[in-house]
């Protein structure tokens, strides 16, 4: 395998894990689908309460650099 391509793969993984951490992190708006099935109660499980707008934005450059990565992924495997 190419170099370059083990190392886009690297940080594409890092980005993912980030982006989990990231979503997990975050105060929920709604209740979801857990309100939706009657359980509501569960819905702030992996809440933090101090998550701020700056949060949702970084989430949002993670995910533009998400796909970024994997277009740039899908090219080398060409």
């Amino acid at each position: 395998m190419n170099i370059l391509f083990i190392l886009v793969l690297i940080i594409f993984c890092t980005i993912c894990v980030g982006m989990i951490y990231l979503v997990l992190s975050q105060e929920p708006k709604q209740g979801g689908l857990s309100s939706s099935m009657g359980g509501g109660g569960g819905s702030d499980f992996f809440s933090a309460r101090g998550a701020t707008g700056q949060l949702v934005q970084l989430t949002f450059y993670a995910l533009g650099l998400f796909m970024f990565i994997a277009l740039l992924l899908n090219v080398f495997r060409l």
